[in-house]
């Protein structure tokens, strides 16, 4: 700048031409790069992290309180050679000043060992105790509806302090910490106690399933487990990180997506002729691959599909991702489990008619015939099924089935869906997370608690059921029934007609098709015939009134137009059948064909009935089922309302249109039909070419005294199970005891820290083991139970590794009984155990003998 332009700036004539822009520091970073950066920083010193933990809960002071010195509120946080961070405890918030720590230092770590979390890697301004975590951790658990925040503000409310929107995020990197080093500490445990292979969780989910021992009495037995699709744990797709959460709960979608129906091709695509052969294909969403091939967009994960033994242990879970139920999910489970779990399974499916035919058409077919693996369908869901796929599908009628219902997956999902709002908006991670550390707990606490007291209502409830053996002779003595051979050989006589019940020929259709155009196209006659011989008689009372002559033929012209288009139809259908000669009403073949039409009227007005039955019986079941909100069963007990008058009405139809038949078809009461708990029972209603009210089968009392006798078989079935069940359990509890307290010496020299985690995770379990062996000896003090309470030897090999077993082991426990339980008391109720086995074998054999 020369002096004379220097001059003028000075003096204010002239603008000078400076700026300090350019040169800015741009943040290129975005929130998922800070994210990934603050992941990646604790992933690194995640060993560490888990050593000081472990550090210090070996060392845990009294309530695990921190050990943290407290200091004053600080007036700046900034400081040259100190750190000022806040600690959050349960009913404390105080400031405590840190130095500086060097490069060499793991703060984290160091802050761990202290008994607290940070928020950051680096430098944290927020810790939280480790037992907040710990009293937050359990409660949501518990409570999944207990949200982070929600529990945060309690904190806050707890201190007196204001909350503040930054606390949330702090308190949720905190949260994730705390559960990662939970993960890691429980890695650590399996592979002190060599439980780390890939697929130990597979195979010893459920001790009562899995534990094979020597010399088991009677037919062996095979676990039996069930799976199904829940979409409440849906999730709103959103921008994500790409972590996700592993365990060996669930299953990764690569291994699910190699049995989509792009990667083996369209074998798993329901074709026309499975839909003709299988009724119960209109009757469930699943079955339809059209309607399940994808959900709503605005959704990632649609939900959950789970399988769980027959005791509710979770075996295996995957999400299902923007799609519905689809086969491929079914399908890689059952690959997974039979590959785990061995021969003869047996799967229970709400679908599972279709889904062995799935299964068959398939690659995974070949493997499931050679392992002879067996698809029923539950239960419950097996009352909208057809009477054809519950003769071959139903537990009832399904030998080795016991009182299994196949229905746990119900009673899983009223309780996971719980998580359903806590998960709805969250990052995949997190979903998944909570699921998984919800999945874990209810295995490990209430399911595993639960597990003695499954087996013993089962043995009682078994033992109830054989019990009414004498009723059962009573029945047969009054139905004129000679031996209980009579209920196979009579299912399977229902069965052979039921598949051998011929649909509606194709020149019957075309005669009720001519049938009802000639009915249109006479009444049409008729109509045309009356309007003719109106006649207006015009006089003096009337004839201000307007003239009706233009209406009245404008109404005949529509009336003959329509005459020649029936007219049309008609001789459309004559040329098609061949018909010389028109039918007219009364003629032979007008006679055959109105019956048929009667029979269709009466077949749909059924059809109607049926369906109005099925939205009755699972309304009233939603209505009733935990979860369901108070504005949901108001909306459900209305429809009840309403749809009960819409099922008298539709039974008045279904009775007239049943006594049009000839001979008349059996008529309905209202009372009568709410109290079906089979819908099968439509199946024998709705053929009208064979007379069958004289079928033995086809009698409601016979039918109830056939379930009865099926009942009874399993009540067998099932104590014999239970027995060997029972046994199993018992000789898990005791070898679990011995190994963990073998591993705890064993770990104390070297490493006292994951001895300690070992001891813990041996506490965990055991503290229900006293109440099992309570239940257990209650249940051994029936004069009817006939099995064993002392331990057995575990036949597998790789098992008896897992569970640190020795052949002096085995000859110990086999000799050592149960403890608990006087010799005498012992041998007294073996004998008398014994003694009533046989009165009951006599009376079951003299029962049902010839």
């Amino acid at each position: 700048m020369d002096r004379g332009r220097l001059e003028a700036v000075l003096a204010g004539k002239e603008a000078l031409e400076i700026s300090h822009a350019g040169g800015e520091h741009h943040d290129t970073r975005t929130r998922r790069n800070r994210t990934q950066n603050r992941s990646d920083a604790f992933d690194a010193i995640m060993e560490p992290l888990t050593s000081a933990y472990m550090a210090w809960d070996l060392e845990r002071p009294e309530e695990g309180r921190v050990i943290i010195e407290h200091g004053p509120a600080p007036l700046s946080r900034k400081t040259r050679d100190t750190r000022v961070m806040r600690v959050l405890d349960l009913f404390r918030c105080f400031y405590t000043t840190a130095q500086q720590f060097t490069d060499a230092d793991c703060i984290p770590a160091v802050l761990m060992r202290q008994g607290v979390i940070p928020c950051a890697p680096y430098s944290p301004e927020l810790l939280i105790s480790v037992r907040t975590m710990e009293v937050f951790h359990n409660a949501h658990l518990r409570c999944p509806r207990l949200s982070l925040q929600a529990f945060l503000r309690i904190l806050c409310d707890l201190n007196s302090i204001a909350y503040e929107p930054y606390m949330h995020q702090q308190f949720t990197i905190c949260y994730d910490l705390y559960v990662a080093i939970l993960k890691r500490v429980e890695h650590h445990i399996n592979q002190a106690l060599c439980r780390d292979a890939v697929d130990y969780r597979l195979r010893n989910a459920c001790a009562a399933c899995t534990l094979s021992l020597r010399d088991e009495p009677g037919t062996p037995i095979h676990p039996h487990y069930c799976m199904d699709g829940n979409n409440s744990l849906k999730r709103l797709q959103r921008q994500d990180d790409e972590n996700q959460e592993s365990s060996q709960e669930r299953m990764d979608n690569h291994e699910v997506n190699a049995w989509s129906k792009e990667a083996i091709g369209n074998m798993i695509v329901t074709d026309a002729k499975d839909t003709e052969g299988n009724p119960c294909a209109d009757r469930w969403e699943n079955m339809k691959n059209d309607m399940n091939s994808s959900m709503w967009g605005v959704f990632d994960e649609t939900g959950v599909f789970v399988s769980l033994c027959r005791h509710g242990f979770l075996l295996l879970a995957t999400d299902m991702v923007q799609s519905g139920e689809l086969a491929k999910y079914p399908l890689a489970i059952t690959d997974k489990i039979i590959k785990g779990l061995g021969r003869d399974l047996t799967c229970g499916y709400d679908v599972g008619c279709k889904f062995g035919t799935t299964i068959a058409k398939s690659p995974l077919g070949v493997l499931a015939t050679e392992q002879n693996h067996t698809t029923v369908i539950g239960a419950f869901h097996g009352h909208a099924h057809c009477r054809i796929c519950q003769i071959c599908k139903l537990p009832l009628y399904t030998d080795g089935q016991g009182l299994t219902d196949h229905e746990e997956c119900e009673h899983y999902f009223s309780e996971s869906n719980a998580l359903a709002s806590s998960t709805r908006y969250a990052s995949r991670f997190h979903r998944m997370q909570a699921i998984v550390q919800w999945m874990k707990r209810k295995d490990h606490v209430d399911t595993y608690s639960r597990l003695s007291k499954f087996l013993c209502d089962n043995y009682r409830q078994a033992l109830s059921i054989m019990a009414t053996i004498p009723a059962l002779q009573d029945t047969m003595i009054k139905l004129n029934i000679p031996s209980s051979k009579c209920f196979p050989q009579w299912l399977a006589e229902e069965l052979a007609y039921l598949k051998n019940r011929k649909q509606d020929p194709p020149e019957e259709t075309l005669e009720m098709e001519y049938y009802s155009r000639l009915v249109a196209y006479y009444h049409i006659e008729d109509n045309i015939r009356k309007m003719r011989d109106i006649w207006i008689n015009n006089n003096a009372s009337n004839i201000s009134e307007r003239d009706n002559t233009a209406r009245i033929e404008t109404a005949r012209r529509q009336l003959l137009e329509r005459q020649d288009k029936a007219l049309d139809r008609v001789q459309d259908m004559e040329r098609v059948m061949n018909i010389t000669t028109r039918w007219t009403v009364g003629s032979e073949k007008w006679a055959e064909a109105e019956k048929l039409v009667a029979t269709k009227v009466y077949r749909q007005c059924l059809d109607r009935l049926e369906g109005a039955l099925v939205s009755r019986l699972f309304e009233l079941t939603k209505m009733n089922r935990s979860g369901t909100g108070y504005k949901a069963r108001r909306h459900i007990g209305k429809a009840l309302k309403a749809r009960s008058h819409t099922i008298r009405g539709l039974v008045d139809r279904y009775n007239a249109a049943a006594k049009a038949l000839e001979p008349p078809r059996p008529m309905l009461k209202w009372e009568d039909v709410v109290e079906y708990t089979f819908l099968s029972e439509f199946d024998l209603l709705k053929d009208t070419r064979e007379d069958i009210r004289e079928k033995p089968w086809a009698n409601s009392a016979v039918r109830e005294a056939s379930d009865a006798y099926y009942r009874i078989i399993h009540a067998q079935e099932e104590v014999h199970r239970l027995n060997i069940e029972i046994h199993r359990f018992v000789t898990k509890i005791k070898a679990e005891e011995k190994y963990l307290r073998r591993a705890v010496d064993e770990l104390k020299v070297n490493d006292p820290s994951l001895s300690y985690q070992v001891e813990k995770y041996r506490l965990e379990r055991a503290r229900f083991d006293d109440i099992h062996m309570r239940r257990f000896r209650a249940l051994a003090r029936h004069p009817s139970f006939s099995g064993s309470l002392k331990p057995g030897e575990v036949a597998d090999s790789r098992q008896r590794e897992e569970l640190g077993l020795s052949a002096l082991d085995d000859a110990t426990d086999h000799h050592e009984g149960d403890t608990n339980i006087s010799d005498d008391e012992e041998e007294e109720g073996e004998e008398v155990a014994e003694t009533q086995k046989q009165q009951d074998i006599e009376s079951i054999m003299t029962a049902f003998s010839d």
